[in-house]
């Protein structure tokens, strides 16, 4: 883990190996010194087991970014592997923060799989299952009004997610699925797999007066049986 008082502008955490019974990898409140430019992230090939596999335990990140009050990041997270932890990937800006999540396996937390809030980017090619044990949803995005989020989701499979404890439980609350928007985002989510999700597979919680329209066509929803 490091937490705050790095100094570095440009950090990298790469090629480690995390094992079973891990509480995973935490970037937490960086002092960004010069504010006059971006903290560079990056944040790839690292593995992380939890603990959930043994005592269906809520703890750990497989990735924990969390920004202090000053200019953003700009975050590299690519071909990760994150299994059996309480959540995935927890990315929370506290001013805007751009990010490329790629390419990284996501399976079984007990949250959600990806959580942004004031982040935009890319979420590109990333496999996302069973993600939200009881509730939650795989991929879960949010923003205000001062640093609003655009975002893009491609080439995803998000499967399985949502209540994954019990697959038979099909309310239509909202409360769970597959991908949620909030606040005040904007997304473009084409060419994804996303299917059998518990509830949902897209909920979105952005006003109209915010974002008056998301954009996500050209995605596989799955058969559909009568």
């Amino acid at each position: 883990a490091l937490y705050n008082g790095a100094t570095s502008m440009s950090i990298e955490i790469k090629n480690n190996t995390l094992g079973r019974g891990s509480y995973g990898i935490e970037f937490y409140y960086p002092y960004n010194y010069k504010g006059s430019q971006y903290m560079t992230l990056d944040i790839t090939d690292n593995t992380v087991i939890g603990q959930m596999a043994t005592n269906n335990s809520s703890s750990g990140y497989g990735l924990r970014v969390y920004t202090s009050n000053q200019k953003g990041l700009v975050a590299t997270i690519e071909n990760n592997t994150i299994k059996a932890i309480g959540r995935g990937i927890y990315f929370y800006s506290q001013q805007a923060s751009r990010a490329v999540i790629k390419s990284n396996t996501i399976d079984s937390t007990y949250y959600q799989g990806i959580y942004l809030n004031k982040v935009s980017g890319r979420i590109e090619s990333n496999t996302i299952t069973k993600c939200g044990r009881y509730d939650y949803f795989g991929i879960d995005i949010t923003s205000d009004f001062n640093y609003p989020a655009i975002d893009t989701l491609q080439y995803n499979t998000i499967t399985g997610n949502g209540y994954w404890y019990s697959p038979s439980n099909t309310t239509t609350t909202g409360g769970w699925g597959g991908i949620r928007l909030q606040g005040y985002t904007q997304a473009k989510i084409n060419y994804n797999n996303i299917y059998d999700n518990n509830a949902y597979e897209v909920v979105n919680n952005v006003a109209a007066s915010a974002v008056s329209e998301q954009d996500a066509k050209f995605n596989y929803w799955g058969t559909y049986n009568n």
